[in-house]
């Protein structure tokens, strides 16, 4: 936590949470509790201290499925982060800059994704995306840099956005986002892989991508109508920007992979859904093929 600056991060994020423009924001949105309402934050060499509501009192509660949130689960979550990244846009209008959060170092993450690979590499082994597995050991850094070269626009993210830090109304149509330990200023794709490759089942992903991304657009949009401000990219361009970032998809999925076969919150059936859906659509393949 203290090298990653972890604890540093989400005070961060709550005080930009009580800023005017957030909470213009938050009384706007018709997503009850989007986030915890913050009472008291502060960090100091030793500890951190959040004083927030529990959302218990309002029956909201995780939903981790084995086999991949749902279609309903995967629109509620990305629908909230939307209106996040809406706030951002417009922080940043508003006060010429974001807040000063400092990016996670992708090296922070190293030797975790490359002893994953290794583990996906044996775990396949025989099959062709093996030897593709094994390639990315040493192409980490790659990896790490590969966002870079499809900008979207900046906004706040989460930085680690699935099921497991998101807590769901009892309808379950509604989610509260929590643990902001990893938000940072970036692409808002960026976000919405993490969901995909770290909660969503693989067959609503390869099945219903287009209508999530719709949910996900109109969610943003709706915010910064109400504000008048214009999007900052086309629907378009954000949707070929999804397209483009698949591996960073697979960063989250490779980096999460240990953690979450030995807390049970991954099956089989979704682990070998997701590396069809890499075959399928050859994501690895094309990354290897794209560098230098």
């Amino acid at each position: 936590i203290k090298e990653g600056y972890l604890a540093e991060r989400e005070v961060k994020f709550y005080e930009f949470s009580v800023s005017e423009v957030f909470q213009r924001v938050l009384t706007a949105s018709p997503i009850c509790h989007l986030i915890p309402k913050i009472y008291y934050s502060a960090v100091n060499e030793s500890s951190v201290t959040l004083v927030m509501e529990d959302l218990r009192d309002y029956n909201y509660e995780p939903v981790i499925v084995r086999d991949g949130s749902d279609l309903q689960q995967t629109v509620a979550i990305v629908r909230s982060a939307a209106v996040v990244h809406a706030a951002g846009v417009l922080y940043r209008i508003e006060n010429g800059s974001f807040p000063d959060l400092q990016s996670v170092d992708k090296k922070f993450y190293d030797e975790i994704l490359k002893t994953n690979l290794k583990y996906l590499a044996s775990r396949y082994a025989g099959k062709p995306i093996a030897n593709v597995f094994s390639q990315l050991i040493e192409l980490t850094n790659e990896m790490y840099i590969y966002t870079a070269r499809y900008p979207l626009f900046d906004t706040i993210i989460h930085g680690d956005l699935w099921a497991g830090q998101s807590l769901f109304s009892s309808n379950r149509e509604s989610v509260c986002l929590i643990d902001w330990q990893f938000c940072a200023v970036g692409n808002p794709v960026i976000d919405l892989q993490g969901q995909f490759f770290m909660s969503t089942d693989p067959v609503v992903l390869d099945t219903n991508l287009e209508e999530i991304l719709k949910q996900y657009w109109s969610s943003f949009n709706d915010v910064l109508s109400r504000e008048n401000v214009a999007s900052p990219c086309t629907f378009q361009e954000f949707s070929e920007c999804v397209d483009k970032l698949w591996i960073c998809g697979f960063f989250y999925l490779a980096v999460s992979i240990h953690d979450f076969i030995d807390g049970g919150n991954i099956s089989d059936k979704r682990l070998d859904g997701y590396v069809e859906f890499l075959s399928k659509r050859r994501i690895l393949e094309s990354f290897l093929e794209s560098l230098p």
